[in-house]
């Protein structure tokens, strides 16, 4: 009688084969696995490489070059207006002496190393102080004078320069005695306002705002007017009132 063979999958052989294959597989895929990571791996290792170079790239275009500031002049003397650092004067640390008259002279930044005195030359009376250390101009900051006194500026430290102002002879507007709109009776601007004949008194609805109040005239000797006051702010809708003397307007260039 013929022995009966017993099915493959009843084999012992047959399951150790099975075995074998499956951890063979199993060691392929992880191997795979590890390989990807790997690349992954060094593949963000170089893409952070390349944002880092194009970041200090964009530093190095966005750095702008050191302004050269040794022809920056150190030395102003200035009448009656508006002043402002960048514009028309440097910025950076300054000392102010008197020259000659009397008046006021204060600093938007007053709080924060400005200044707000009666300044003048000594006059007998001690009303007036003729020098001041330390007026910090940054960047903005407006320096005003008023009266007819003349002030020296003395830098001790200039860290930025100035762009300058224009002044446009051909637009300029003369006025007498008068009320007057900006806006409406003359372009509203920045001017600098002269004396041209007589003497008296010029004031604007903005004196606390860039505008101005002044006992105004041409030099009678006395020291008594002021006959000249630049970078005088008239906004659209600021009023002039013009008394006595006729003035001349001319305006900053835009």
């Amino acid at each position: 009688m013929e022995k009966v063979k017993k099915p493959i999958y009843k084999r012992w052989w047959f399951w150790v084969i099975i075995v074998v294959v499956v951890f063979a597989i199993a060691a392929g895929g992880s191997g795979s696995d590890k390989k990807d990571s790997k690349k992954n791996s060094a593949t963000g290792t170089e893409q952070t490489d390349n944002k880092d170079a194009k970041t200090k790239d964009s530093d190095a275009k966005d750095a702008e070059p050191e302004e050269d500031l040794s022809a920056v002049e150190t030395e102003y003397t200035l009448g009656a207006g508006y002043y402002t650092a960048g514009i028309d004067l440097p910025v950076g640390k300054c000392n102010l002496t008197a020259v000659s008259g009397n008046g006021n002279i204060n600093s938007s930044n007053l709080l924060k190393g400005g200044v707000n005195e009666m300044f003048g030359v000594d006059d007998g009376n001690d009303l007036y102080e003729s020098s001041f250390n330390g007026l910090k101009m940054k960047e903005n900051v407006v320096f005003h004078i008023s009266g007819d006194v003349v002030v020296q500026v003395s830098y001790t430290e200039v860290t930025g320069g100035m762009t300058g102002r224009e002044y446009d002879e051909s637009q300029a507007v003369e006025l007498g005695s008068g009320n007057y709109t900006a806006g409406t009776d003359f372009p509203a601007g920045t001017y600098t306002v002269t004396a041209v004949e007589g003497t008296g008194n010029v004031s604007s609805s903005n004196l606390l705002d860039g505008g101005m109040n002044e006992i105004f005239g041409v030099d009678d000797g006395n020291g008594l007017y002021t006959s000249e006051v630049k970078n005088v702010e008239f906004s659209d809708g600021v009023d002039l009132k013009v008394s006595g003397v006729n003035i001349c307007l001319v305006p900053a260039k835009e």
